[in-house]
């Protein structure tokens, strides 16, 4: 996306407006999560006996598919917001669509995540008040994604990673608006998805060289196995019609309907909010993982963020338990690790887990993430076209 590297207005005026989407995006994204925390207790209350919500599941999809064909060109992906020749075509509902639509998503129990939805509903409130999109659709995204992740320091890395172009004030713009985002959702009690862990581990340098390389070459196989499928469900549904998408989301709900399987609905992010206490296993990471890849190729709106994470937990505790190492480190340094690679965002995922893990562990971060990026292959989820 080519964006102008001048400021369309004096400083002293984009500081203001930079403010303004912070605290904007951070009160919407605050109602946001609170509304997706009480969808998750509705879940876990209703799961216990019969989960009759999952029957909106192809209403959703019918909703969806009917506000998509009203709305010419409507960004329904992170990777959409490259277009800019089908950006002047975006409507400026596309805010209240993505933060609605999202909320129903997850209310009927698909697998989505939440970071997609605010990422573009963030963007729309640059076409909503008019602004200028090449200048502040970029900020305003990034300010979206630090906000839901609770990190701003992640903002400039992230801004860089999924624009082309953008110049040296709009990543201080877009930075001062996470700032402000992050801090007023903190104000309201709303952290950041895991607190600081402290690990360690006496593994010696070879030995952790050597599996620390295994660990990612699984990791980053894993993610181009899945962006392969990912890429052929998109394109393969896509073209399909509106009654086969039906019949698959009446599958869906069939499928999370089984006792065994209703852990898998929406976000579950209680599952793992203490890593230490995570039940863990590499059927999990199957599982959701598949769930996510046909809800979000399928077309229900959200993002693969949570989804991600949830699976990366489940991968790593699974993977070093299996051989003999402590779970909660493979946990941790595995948090962000299936999202890096599915989105080749190395940086953005690297300051992520230094800020769980802490800077002591700045080389073997940026070793596993760059390992796993560089065996996901080219592709990634949040671009349409392949990384070089």
């Amino acid at each position: 996306m080519q964006t102008s590297s001048k400021p369309q207005r004096s400083i002293y005026f984009n500081i203001p407006i930079s403010v303004f989407l912070g605290l904007l995006i951070g009160g919407l994204t605050l109602g946001f999560i609170k509304a997706l925390n009480v969808i998750e207790l509705f879940h876990n209350y209703f799961n216990s006996g019969v989960p009759y919500h999952l029957i909106i599941i192809p209403l959703v999809l019918v909703i969806i598919f009917i506000a998509k064909r009203q709305t010419l060109y409507f960004p329904a992906k992170v990777s959409q917001l490259h277009d800019e020749v089908s950006s002047q075509y975006w409507t400026p509902m596309m805010t209240p669509f993505h933060y609605v639509g999202t909320l129903l998503s997850h209310l009927s129990g698909v697998s989505v995540g939440r970071e997609g939805a605010v990422v573009l509903y963030s963007a729309g409130l640059v076409r909503l008040f008019r602004m200028s999109w090449l200048y502040w659709g970029p900020i305003a995204s990034t300010i979206g994604f630090s906000a839901v992740v609770g990190n701003y320091w992640a903002a400039p890395f992230f801004m860089s990673e999924l624009y082309k172009r953008t110049s040296f004030l709009q990543k201080i713009y877009g930075f001062m608006g996470s700032a402000v985002a992050v801090l007023f959702m903190q104000t309201f009690q709303e952290e950041s998805l895991f607190s600081k862990i402290t690990v360690q581990t006496d593994m010696g340098f070879f030995k952790k060289l050597i599996f620390f390389f295994f660990f990612a070459l699984c990791a980053g196989l894993l993610m181009r196995f899945y962006k392969k499928l990912y890429f052929l469900f998109s394109d393969y549904f896509s073209k399909s019609g509106l009654s086969l998408k039906i019949f698959i989301a009446f599958l869906l709900a069939v499928f999370l309907y089984f006792p065994e399987f209703r852990k898998f609905q929406s976000l579950g992010l209680q599952q793992f909010g203490d890593l230490q206490l995570l039940d863990a296993s590499f059927f999990n990471v199957v599982v959701k993982l598949f769930l996510t890849l046909i809800s979000t190729t399928l077309g229900f709106f959200g993002g693969e963020f949570i989804p991600l994470i949830y699976s990366g937990v489940q991968f790593g505790h699974s993977f070093f338990s299996y051989f003999g190492y402590d779970p909660l480190l493979g946990a941790v340094l595995a948090a962000y690790l299936l999202f890096a690679s599915a989105t080749r965002f190395k940086w953005t995922s690297y300051v992520l887990i230094l800020a769980l893990m802490g800077f002591g562990w700045w080389f073997w971060a940026y070793f596993v993430v760059s390992l796993a990026v560089g065996f996901s292959g080219e592709s990634s989820i949040y671009k349409k076209e392949t990384v070089n």
